[in-house]
């Protein structure tokens, strides 16, 4: 079954490596010491866990220290996939004096969410800055959880010496729903968080489809790859089967207003709908559970699967961008089984979804358009794991 893998547009992509980059924007996808006095700079960081009072902001037109805190929106999926979303902060002296024995506090508002961080330096020199990095906020993984649509919050910054406010400014957070995919070139990965391979649901649904496979192979085994190329098609096939005998339909994303609600592999069965996706989602699900190694697959306005048909086969990074083709990925593209996700809600065949999918890819090929393709494996790897179920 040659359409199923890459090799009939092998020597299309390698043609391609002179031609522009795709457009590759993933918005298209969805939403000292100068006098030798000053002693060295000690830092020392400690959690407390206390009543959080109302910060009253520091409003003096020139304030003796100055703080620049780079973060994103807050989210529980980032937060499982181990992404902080304080990346920096940068503390500057804009006295003439030392700034010694300072205190940088550093909350969130309403307290559900966070424990006060704290972070003590000795001194800052005038005119010096500080950069601070990987701020381990205590976060509380729970309440985070819990959050189904977007919430406003505060991101309190306070600096203090000796128990003397020198800065405060209260800033404005987002805390977005746990089930949201949060998408950009840096942390797509967290997609394949997603992934749930052992929840009950994908059990029994594998259970239900060994019945399928014996039918069709006089074998009830889901042996990953120990019984060849040939064996890991019939698998999927089974899979694809037993999911058709589910009855699934297409439904348009659930409302959300800031990014894209993905459905979990639970969802998607007790309900028998979901988005692309979401369907996505859920083969990389089986596909896992049985023991073989699923992609995701995103392009402008749509997103799909692969399977891997050879064990250790990736690509060097978790997410590739399919922009300039090296030989290296033509020659791993060979081994990459490529799915159209929503055939199955229109009663497509197995062989039907790879179709679909080839000419998915085989469009965005020809209009330069952007291919991310997300390995499971590769992620789990870095320790992004399943999202509790």
């Amino acid at each position: 079954m040659n359409f199923l893998k890459f090799g009939a547009i092998c020597s299309l992509l390698f043609a391609m490596q002179t031609n522009a980059v795709f457009a590759a924007n993933l918005d298209d996808i969805f939403g000292g010491d100068d006098n030798g006095k000053i002693k060295p700079t000690i830092i020392k960081r400690r959690t407390i866990v206390q009543p959080q009072k109302v910060v009253q902001e520091t409003t003096n037109s020139i304030q003796q220290v100055d703080v620049d805190i780079k973060y994103g929106d807050l989210n529980y999926v980032l937060v499982h996939c181990g992404e902080a979303f304080i990346k920096e902060i940068k503390i500057t002296n804009n006295s003439d004096s030392v700034c010694q024995n300072l205190s940088l506090e550093i909350s969130i508002r309403p307290e559900t969410f966070s424990s006060v961080w704290i972070e003590t330096i000795s001194n800052i020199a005038p005119g010096e800055t500080k950069i601070i990095k990987n701020i381990d906020l205590p976060l509380k993984h729970k309440a985070l959880y819990e959050v189904n649509e977007k919430m406003k919050a505060f991101l309190v910054v306070q600096v203090k010496s000796n128990n003397n406010l020198l800065y405060a400014k209260t800033n404005p957070l987002s805390v977005l729903p746990y089930n949201i995919a949060v998408l950009d070139k840096r942390i797509n990965k967290t997609l394949s968080a997603f992934v749930q391979p052992n929840s009950r649901e994908i059990k029994q649904f594998i259970k239900q489809a060994r019945s399928v496979l014996f039918e069709k192979t006089n074998t009830d085994s889901f042996p990953g790859y120990q019984a060849g190329e040939e064996r890991v098609f019939e698998m999927i096939e089974a899979l694809h089967q037993t999911m058709q005998e589910q009855n699934i339909t297409y439904i348009n994303p659930p409302a959300s207003f800031y990014g894209q609600k993905i459905r979990s592999p639970k969802n998607v069965i007790d309900n028998s709908q979901g988005t692309c996706i979401d369907l996505a989602v859920l083969y990389a699900s089986l596909w896992e559970g049985v023991g073989l190694n699923p992609v995701l697959v995103l392009i402008p306005g749509h997103a799909f699967m692969g399977c891997w048909d050879v064990d250790r086969t990736h690509f060097p990074e978790t997410v590739t961008v399919l922009n300039k083709i090296s030989k290296n990925q033509i020659h791993l593209l060979k081994n990459l089984k490529i799915f159209n996700s929503t055939d199955v809600t229109s009663g497509g065949s197995c062989i039907d979804a790879a179709k679909t999918g080839f000419k998915y890819l085989e469009n965005c090929i020809l209009e330069k358009k952007a291919i991310y393709i997300i390995d499971v494996k590769k992620a789990r790897d870095e320790g992004i794991t399943p999202l509790p179920y």
